[in-house]
């Protein structure tokens, strides 16, 4: 939910590095494809995106909100975890999983 007393603020996009611009427009095209992006002529919102090269070499596109929609969220109420009680929850578990969402 986003505070509507926030105005909605626009930030310039960062640079794409020219070595992994293709990889970045192809993840992007893929995105739309998928529907998960929409390409707009005007955004209300404008953040920039950041795009970590993974170990496979691929790109991941990630959004940096920490300046944008992160100020107009309000607060939630249910509190986030804490790390030592995961760790204990998951106790002598032998089945683990790593998710790249």
């Amino acid at each position: 939910n986003l505070d509507p007393s926030i105005a909605p603020i626009h930030l310039k996009p960062r640079r794409v590095p020219f070595a992994i611009r293709p990889k970045v427009e192809e993840q992007l095209d893929k995105l739309i494809r998928q529907g998960i992006l929409e390409p707009v002529d005007h955004a209300k919102w404008e953040t920039p995106i950041v795009m970590p090269v993974k170990p496979d070499g691929s790109v991941r596109i990630c959004a940096d909100y920490k300046m944008t929609l992160n100020r107009a969220l309000k607060q939630s109420a249910y509190p986030v975890p804490v790390v030592q009680h995961l760790l204990h929850s998951i106790g002598c578990r032998k089945i683990f999983a790593k998710l790249d969402l």
